[in-house]
């Protein structure tokens, strides 16, 4: 558990009261991002600071705060943000990483809409995507005019050894 309601501006060692931390969380945040949000609170935010008062079942909570970012537009950037200043407002300097990984996870996760046929980390064509659009142009194909020779399909094998990153960052456009 991190903090005590002292009242004031900042928070001590021992409990705190979710409402104050809940502001002093979005002071913060509102700070970090240098916007005025004011969609910032949601029911997750609360589930956050029980979270934390109670010291139990905080890495799912940043999970949901990850989803509730994702559906309101928030950028992973902005989320993380939050995150941070979160862990600021309790006197720590960085969010464990577990916590960043269930509020990145949570955010992948909830980024998807339905009608979306991009992936929301990469901006790239989920492969779902891909197989439908390859089935219609298949099952739409009237030979010859329209047959193999009217389409090309171009895929990219990356190498295994390859940076995780590198894998994820979209390509650079190659015109040929």
């Amino acid at each position: 558990m991190w903090g005590c309601d002292t009242g004031g501006f900042e928070l001590c060692d021992g409990p705190a009261t979710g409402r104050r931390l809940r502001e002093l969380w979005g002071r913060r945040s509102r700070e970090r991002r240098a916007e005025p949000h004011e969609d910032w609170w949601t029911p997750a935010v609360d589930a956050v600071c029980t979270a934390v008062v109670e010291g139990k079942g905080l890495a799912e909570a940043c999970g949901r705060l990850g989803q509730a970012r994702a559906r309101g537009g928030t950028t992973i950037g902005g989320a993380l943000d939050d995150l941070a200043a979160l862990f600021e407002a309790l006197g720590d300097s960085q969010p464990p990483f577990t916590l960043v990984t269930a509020l990145a996870a949570g955010w992948v996760d909830d980024g998807r809409s339905r009608e979306d046929c991009r992936d929301p980390l990469t901006g790239l064509a989920t492969a779902s995507y891909l197989r439908t659009r390859i089935s219609e142009l298949y099952r739409g194909a009237r030979p010859p005019a329209d047959g193999p020779a009217a389409h090309r399909l171009v895929a990219v094998a990356l190498p295994d050894g390859l940076d995780p990153w590198r894998r994820t960052a979209p390509p650079t456009p190659l015109i040929l």
